[in-house]
């Protein structure tokens, strides 16, 4: 169960690169870079979390655990729906109550043995973002802005300030080369711990070249456009 947790995370991880690099590709706009990152940072920061595991599973217990408080929050409010027409169980509620026990299964899990978030011990965003290095938990607090439509990123974003007040803005964001630059920077550093925990040795040679030689093209990337954008500032009026 354990790697199979850390191999989701990483399947999880290569869809979420692969949705930006399509709409990078097709021209759909940027809108969705920092949302789409910020689930990308959620994933990682637990993968490294959970490689941490002192060895007796107890981080995955914690993990597993709380992803599933709110299948048993949704169970109980399903139930008091039931209650409320006698006993009347709709399709769709039966449906409801079937997926949530498959996950259970898949989990070896029983309702009754969920804790409450409190006493779980699972740690918060703010916690594993850290592990990511000192500027990732902010990097993810501003992707909150762009998940939750929060009014500096509805102002930056959706609207044009205009004499009098603002007008609708619905052209497409353009899009910024950070998102995709910190996307492939962070999946890399995550290769040798689990390399050494679950294959019990370090990254093999050919593998670990391609990485040190796949980071200095991000890093020179990183360098050149920052340069650009310092260049462009300077020769503005």
């Amino acid at each position: 169960g354990c790697p199979g947790i850390i191999v989701g995370h990483y399947a999880r991880s290569i869809k979420l690169m692969k949705s930006l690099v399509r709409q990078v590709a097709d021209g759909h706009g940027g809108d969705q870079q920092i949302s789409i990152n910020r689930e990308f940072m959620d994933s990682l920061s637990t993968v490294m979390y959970l490689l941490a595991d002192p060895g007796d599973g107890s981080r995955f217990d914690s993990y597993v655990m709380d992803s599933l408080v709110a299948e048993r929050e949704f169970l109980k409010d399903v139930r008091t729906q039931i209650a409320g027409r006698e006993d009347v169980v709709l399709p769709i509620e039966e449906r409801i109550n079937r997926s949530i026990h498959e996950t259970l299964s898949a989990a070896g899990v029983k309702e009754e043995d969920i804790p409450s978030r409190k006493i779980n011990g699972w740690p918060n965003a703010q916690t594993r973002l850290e592990l990511l290095g000192p500027t990732a938990y902010a990097a993810y607090r501003t992707g909150s802005g762009a998940v939750h439509g929060s009014f500096n990123d509805i102002y930056k974003h959706h609207l044009e300030q205009v004499d009098g007040g603002f007008e609708i803005e619905l052209r497409q964001q353009p899009f910024r080369p950070q998102p995709l630059l910190s996307m492939a920077l962070l999946s890399l550093i995550t290769l040798d711990d689990y390399s050494k925990k679950f294959l019990g040795m370090p990254l093999p040679e050919a593998i670990a070249s391609r990485r040190t030689e796949l980071l200095r093209t991000l890093y020179r990337v990183d360098e050149l456009h920052e340069k650009w954008l310092n260049d462009r500032r300077s020769e503005q009026p």
